[in-house]
């Protein structure tokens, strides 16, 4: 069965994350409320694949680990990106728990509003985080300025035409958002789309 959502699982090797934080992701993954399949692929560097391989395999069903030897966590989003076989892509850092309703979230904002190409969705924390002060408010749905680096879906032809730009560190997202608007491309906001850290 082809998948309606491929969702792309990376940045646990550039954290302090724990195992555990990886798992809690993919258990949210697997906890989707939807009945349309769902691809996940963690892609990491070869160790941690090799690492992480026997004890995550089962937690999601038919999970593609993806070994990416390149320590640039653009270019890890985008090996997993061009390895997807979905029509809508979507990127989670492994260190968040999308909620229940996240695929629903997505799949539906993207059936009814064909003309967008980019969905950024809501992060919230259940503990202070100071990084979180300086990401936008975004508790309505509507047309947006910025896309985002974490918690986002694409429409495959439009993450592959403009991707993150691999070794452009911080400057990434705002990179990707310029070029992103250059090509004409609808970028959306979806609070329902969240993702607890």
């Amino acid at each position: 069965m082809k998948p309606a959502l491929s969702v792309v699982v990376a940045d646990f090797g550039m954290r302090p994350a724990s195992e555990g934080s990886l798992r809690g992701c993919l258990q949210a993954l697997a906890a989707q409320d939807t009945s349309d399949f769902i691809e996940v692929m963690l892609c990491e560097m070869p160790e941690i694949c090799r690492e992480l391989t026997e004890k995550i395999r089962d937690i999601v069903p038919g999970l593609q680990i993806v070994p990416c030897p390149d320590k640039d966590r653009w270019a890890r989003k985008t090996v997993g990106a061009r390895k997807a076989s979905a029509p809508i892509l979507a990127f989670v850092d492994a260190d968040y728990l999308p909620k229940p309703s996240w695929a629903r979230s997505i799949l539906d904002t993207f059936q009814y509003y064909p003309e967008v190409a980019v969905v950024s969705g809501r992060i919230a924390s259940e503990r202070p985080n100071w990084f979180l002060r300086f990401l936008p408010d975004w508790r309505k749905a509507g047309l947006c300025r910025r896309s985002a680096g974490n918690n986002i879906a694409f429409r495959r032809e439009a993450y592959l035409d403009c991707p993150f730009p691999e070794g452009t560190g911080a400057d990434a997202v705002r990179l990707q958002t310029e070029a992103l608007r250059r090509a004409h491309y609808v970028l959306w906001t979806e609070p329902n789309m969240l993702a607890i850290r």
